[in-house]
């Protein structure tokens, strides 16, 4: 290990169950964590994970599958 120590520069929320830290490493580098909330089980509670550029265009794929998902069950919804 390297051990850089990070110190958080900054916390964007995004929703309610999501947010970015921005931490600046103790190399001057920032790195951005994705942190998001689970509701229930032995993982409750925050987490996060810094997201490489393959999980960043994982997710920008998902949101048009989601997207596509939820125009589906629309109808189902009321």
């Amino acid at each position: 290990m390297n051990k850089e120590a990070f110190s958080v520069q900054d916390v964007i929320p995004m929703s309610d169950h999501t947010a970015v830290i921005n931490f600046v490493k103790s190399n001057g580098k920032i790195g951005v964590a994705f942190c998001y909330y689970i509701n229930r089980g032995a993982s409750k509670g925050w987490k996060y994970f810094f997201p490489t550029d393959s999980h960043v265009s994982g997710f920008q794929a998902f949101f048009i599958y989601k997207t596509e998902a939820e125009r589906k069950n629309y109808d189902k919804n009321f």
